[in-house]
């Protein structure tokens, strides 16, 4: 056949004739195929979307991808043949706009937020409207695909919003104390919090979600926190497919937008937080966070389908289509031996960048794969609550997305509190920081993820007996967290930010009264926990000597930079002086030059015999210095001693230590609410040679010796990072595995993917670093940038050592030095 789709029927044609055209196409497949043993939904053949023959207000939809209709169905097929055959009402409005009712279903609510989602081709393209008060475009149609988008997506959401209240009303008696979920979605459901709108008290304003259903933009859909926005588009390498054809991807992709109106459950119920503080879930490029909302859309798109497999359509062409499960003929196509049983899972982090289609190509820092260990996860959790609390699918469905509701309100909450009723801060350390806990410090990884999730569970299925009466039992959660490699805490940490010997009698809540519960080690056998020392800098001889990796392309930077801007992440006002540093300024010598805007990746290599998972590197801002006569001087307490006092290290501490010392890890992260004497300082100092001495000094004091002033800083009003700064926003970077005795790039090159496709390695956005390069900053000049350095398999990143209890660090710690492994880079400006 020359084209799938049909050729428009306009308003003009007899349905006479609508008849003998689709009695036609009816005479060339149907029998043939059905002889073959193919399978046929009863849709086949049946008339066109035919306006003639559909009520007012409805369309004929695909309610499924084409091929689960016929499974030899291809992109080239007549589209028209697969559509449902019972028309579906689209909406009585005069375009595709929404008017989101968060009663979960209930019959006369009035509670809706008018215009909370609409359709359109593209951000440029005028609303469609019906036609005769009917939605029936011909599916070889740009509108069909709109329409089409318009159904899934208002499904969706009225899915959601049914899942939420279930998960509410179902849990009234679970609604102690120490739900994270907010009080207000149960008092009566008139709140803001079901989806994603204004936190201004008083308000009610929200925000409007907006699908493009053809956005012009060929390659994987995608969702952008920044704008909230969805794009579908069509498919880069297979002809006449858009993704707005498939429901699983449409669900995918609302699915993170789901996942962040969950991720900012708590910070729109407060109603004391400002519009503009809201805490992304994803949209890094390649990160941990981006992998626990790409698992958790997979999941939402198998709820819909019920299947094992998402993306049957758009994907099975380009051999995208996903299993969620082990038993998914998909895992056997290489005898592989995946199965639904301990040992034989998916585990974290050796299968982050498996590919089912071909181990050998691996897909390296492909989120996407990355997140099948969190789907797969949350998709057997649901059979085994099914199985043992001998319950519907439905209804275990809806006790997954409880926990998942409840692990994200907790973990992306910017009030610091977790809980309604709390005073203390327990989560993502005080309310003037959070921002930066939650998007860096305590940001969502599978590790703390895994570990919310283990303690709502033990509290609302085991311990609340809502598994229909059954025990469900703690040991066989652990387990099955084991067995996906994700039980990678040592405690439950009930007690989130709370020092465990907080004292109740001070009047104040203290934080689950100190409970800890241990996890039982005996239940941790694949899952495994490396220490930090095991992360180091490749100093091996065939490696660069120096450490590092700069990149300075002028198109490469500006396309991280544009990816950036768009995702939210890096804001106008993140920037120094556009005038100082420009990316046209690059001129891709891979040095540090003057005036430049450059990447910078450590190359960090993997001394142990274990998979290291979610490396995690960092410059931005943190407390290492002691500040002196109005000079801030490098702490040398750290583990490597550097640098000494006659290098321009701080002096030594005095007892008792006091703010403002080495020892002493600032609870606020300087922002001097009552800290008076802390700061955070940039992390890179300058060398300042003179007559007498040789010493590191920040960059506001070279700025005073070398003559110049804080007028030509990169920023005029942040002098200790004048010369030489990390752009926030752009200031951590991610690699999702390095093997054993590997470094990163050893990890990716021996993938059939390069070695086949590309010839070279390619270091993707998320594993860069921006900084940029004042244009008067002296060639010669020496600078020394102290980075941190972590991973999400780690012990002592994460645990306490000191604890006697086994506890994670406090979320202050997070500030200092001692969760990390540190790294002093020293980088030479060249002309």
């Amino acid at each position: 056949m020359e084209r799938r789709r049909e050729k428009n029927l306009r308003r003009g044609l007899y349905p006479f004739f609508v008849w003998i055209l689709a009695s036609a196409l009816l005479s060339c497949l149907p029998e043939q195929e059905l002889a073959k043993g193919k399978r046929v939904d009863k849709s086949w053949g049946i008339t066109g979307n035919d306006p003639s023959l559909l009520p007012r207000f409805h369309s004929r939809i695909l309610k499924k991808g084409p091929i689960l209709v016929y499974e030899d169905a291809k992109p080239s097929d007549f589209l028209y043949r697969f559509l449902d055959p019972e028309s579906a009402f689209i909406t009585s409005g005069a375009t595709l706009e929404y008017d989101c009712d968060y009663s979960g279903g209930v019959e006369g609510s009035s509670q809706k937020l008018s215009g909370c989602m609409s359709v359109k081709q593209n951000e440029v393209a005028r609303a469609t409207r019906a036609q005769d008060g009917k939605w029936a475009y011909a599916t070889d149609s740009k509108e069909f695909l709109e329409v089409n988008a318009f159904y899934h997506v208002r499904e969706g959401i009225k899915e959601f919003f049914r899942l939420q209240r279930s998960s509410i009303a179902r849990s009234t008696e679970l609604f102690d104390s120490h739900s994270a979920i907010p009080r207000s979605l149960a008092a009566g459901g008139n709140s803001s919090a079901f989806w994603f709108r204004s936190g201004v008290a008083g308000a009610d304003e929200h925000f409007n979600l907006k699908i493009y259903s053809d956005c012009q933009k060929k390659g994987r859909p995608f969702f952008l926190f920044g704008s909230l926005e969805v794009c579908l588009g069509d498919h880069e390498e297979i002809q006449d497919l858009n993704f707005s054809e498939d429901p699983d991807i449409i669900h995918h992709e609302i699915g993170h937008f789901f996942s962040t109106v969950l991720y900012n459950q708590r910070n729109v119920a407060s109603q004391t937080l400002a519009p503009d503080r809201r805490a992304s879930f994803g949209g890094y490029g390649y990160s941990e966070m981006d992998l626990i909302s790409e698992g958790i859309s997979d999941w939402f798109a198998h709820h819909h389908s019920g299947r094992t497999r998402i993306f049957e359509w758009a994907g099975k062409f380009s051999q995208n289509d996903r299993p969620v499960t082990e038993e998914d003929e998909l895992h056997d196509l290489n005898n592989l031996g995946l199965a639904a049983s301990s040992g034989d899972r998916l585990r974290y982090p050796d299968s982050i960048n498996y590919y089912h289609y071909d181990p050998l190509k691996f897909l390296p820092e492909d989120v996407q794969q990355a997140g099948m260990v969190i789907s797969h996860l949350l998709v057997a959790l649901g059979k085994e609550i099914e199985n043992t609390c001998m319950v519907s699918p439905l209804r275990s469905r809806e006790l997954v997305f409880h926990l998942i509701q409840e692990s994200l309100a907790e973990l992306g909450d910017l009030t610091s509190k977790g809980r309604d009723g709390q005073t203390l801060s327990t989560i993502n350390m005080i309310p003037q920081v959070s921002d930066t806990w939650a998007k860096i410090y305590t940001a969502a990884n599978p590790r703390l993820f895994a570990q919310k999730m283990a303690k709502h569970f033990f509290r609302i299925i085991d311990a609340k007996s809502s598994c229909n009466g059954v025990v469900f039992g703690r040991e066989k959660f652990e387990k099955l967290l084991d067995s996906y490699g994700l039980l990678l805490f040592r405690t439950y940490n009930e007690n989130g930010n709370c020092d465990e010997d907080t004292d109740p009698a001070n009047g104040q809540f203290d934080c689950l009264e100190g409970t800890l519960t241990s996890v039982m080690p005996e239940n941790r056998r694949i899952s495994t926990l490396l220490p930090k020392t095991a992360l180091t800098l490749d100093t091996r001889e065939n490696s660069p000597s120096d450490g590092f990796f700069i990149f300075d392309s002028m198109a490469e930077i500006k396309q991280r930079l544009a990816v950036l801007r768009a995702s939210g992440l890096v804001l106008p006002q993140n920037l120094g002086r556009v005038d100082l540093v420009n990316p046209d300024n690059n001129n891709g010598n891979q040095k540090i030059t003057p005036g430049e805007l450059v990447g910078i990746a450590l190359n960090l290599f993997n001394d142990s015999n274990v998979s290291m998972g979610g490396v995690q590197t960092l410059a931005n801002d943190w407390d290492h210095v002691k500040v002196k006569d109005g000079r801030a001087r490098m702490c040398n307490t750290f583990e490597d001693a550097f640098p000494s006092i006659a290098e321009g290290g701080a002096e030594p501490d005095t007892t008792p230590l006091s703010e403002g010392d080495c020892g002493y890890i600032t609870r606020e992260n300087g922002k001097k609410i009552t800290e008076t004497k802390e700061i955070t300082a940039p992390i890179c100092f300058m060398l300042l040679r003179d007559a007498n001495e040789t010493r590191w000094v920040d960059q506001k004091e070279y700025m005073e010796e070398i003559g110049d002033n804080s007028s030509g800083c990169l920023k005029e009003d942040e002098p200790l990072s004048c010369y030489f700064r990390a752009v926030p926003g752009a200031d951590q970077a991610w690699y999702s595995k390095i093997d054993p005795k590997a470094n990163w790039v050893d990890t990716y090159s021996t993938s059939s993917y390069f070695t086949e496709q590309n010839k070279t390695f390619k270091f993707e956005g998320s594993n860069i670093m921006l900084f940029e390069v004042n244009e008067n900053l002296p060639v010669g000049t020496e600078i020394n940038c102290r980075f941190r350095a972590r991973f999400t398999n780690c012990d002592d990143c994460w645990h306490d050592p000191n604890s006697s209890l086994g506890d994670d660090y406090l979320d202050f710690e997070f500030a200092g030095a001692r969760p990390y492994r540190l790294f002093n880079v020293m980088f030479t400006v060249l002309d």
